[in-house]
This record gives C-alpha cells, structure tokens and sequence, in this order.
C-alpha cells in the first residue's frame, strides 16, 4: 500500500538476451539481461524522472541470435562491450531499497531480476500494472473468454485513443511509457493507488 505522503514509485524494465535462443524467450534461467532502466514516477503529477539506464552483460554471454537483437536498435556489439551486471548490483539495489518498484509483467522481471545469480532483491513492490490493469481495460482474450492480459502498446491506445506507438523495446522506453500508463490508470480509477 502506497500512503499519500510516499507518492513516488520506481518503474523498471529490462531487456534480455538468451544463453540458448532456441529455448522459449520467457524462460528466466535462460535469459541474461542486456539493459536495465529506472524510472521515478511521482503518482500526484505524473512527473517521470529517468533514474538508471545501462547496456550491460553477464559473465555467460547470451547468443548473438537472440530476440532483442533482431527487432531493437540494440545491437549484440553494444553489450559484449558493456560493463558486467555486477558492476551496477550495489547501485540497483540502493535505488529498489529506496521505494516501491514495479514492472510490466513482473512475473517475467523480477523473477530475471531476483534470479539468485543476480544478487539482488526487490524489497517492496507495487501492483503488476498488466495483470491489475486486465480487468479494467477489458479486451477480449482471443479464446471469447475473459480478458487477455494489456501489451504495452495496447494500454497505452486505450489511455491515448488515436495515438499510436511503435514501442521501440528499449528499456529506459518500455519503463516511461509503463510509468505514463500506471499515472493515468490511478488518475481514472483512484481506487488502484492503494491496491
């Protein structure tokens, strides 16, 4: 629960790489994270304060043939010649020490991000805007049963009609416009900022 005096909110994303890229992308023991980005989202303005942004490796390096470098801007180049993961672990950690963190889709970013060989630890976190946000943007799962779980893409043309993004699955990115959505949902329900 979020009280009224801590109004702030950290919103991360990361992009992955997989030590194997014939196994399924999703499958956390298989990823190695490539970037990382933080941002600060005041919940009473709106106000989006970038707050880590990093390329990085891991010791494993993850295969040239991955997902994200084929459909991003990233390329395999940048994050063999980054800093390793490690050399960021004590900064991440202070910044999720300091207040509530969430992601979209946090079953899949925390779980890579809290992965024991990450050594780090998410203390406090906020509601998963794309599993909260499911029942209260209502689109339909394919199946004609129930409601399917919000992209990015698509929660952002729900709160923007008319307006189209062509997300760029860049980190930092990923994080504001997952900041701008959770910013409007507590605008037009209330009731979320304590959910």
């Amino acid at each position: 629960m979020i009280s009224r005096r801590s109004k702030d909110i950290l919103v991360v994303d990361i992009e992955t790489g997989n030590l194997n890229h014939e196994v399924n992308n999703f499958e956390p023991d298989n990823c190695t994270i490539c970037e990382i980005g933080i941002v600060n989202l005041n919940l009473d303005t709106g106000v989006v304060d970038i707050v880590f942004n990093k390329t990085c490796r891991e010791d494993e390096l993850c295969s040239p043939s991955s997902w994200v470098f084929k459909n991003t801007s990233l390329t395999y180049d940048e994050v063999t010649k980054s800093d390793n993961l490690r050399n960021f672990q004590k900064d991440i950690q202070d910044i999720f020490n300091t207040k509530p963190v969430t992601s979209w889709n946090q079953g899949f970013d925390f779980k890579v991000l809290e992965n024991s060989l990450k050594n780090l630890e998410i203390p406090l976190k906020f509601w998963d805007p794309m599993l909260v946000l499911t029942d209260y943007l209502k689109i339909p799962h394919a199946s004609g049963y129930g409601y399917k779980w919000p992209k990015l893409q698509e929660a952002f043309e729900y709160f923007n009609p008319g307006e189209i993004i062509e997300q760029e699955h860049r980190a930092i990115y990923d994080a504001k416009i997952a900041a701008e959505i959770i910013f409007q949902a507590v605008n037009k329900w209330p009731n979320l900022i304590n959910k």
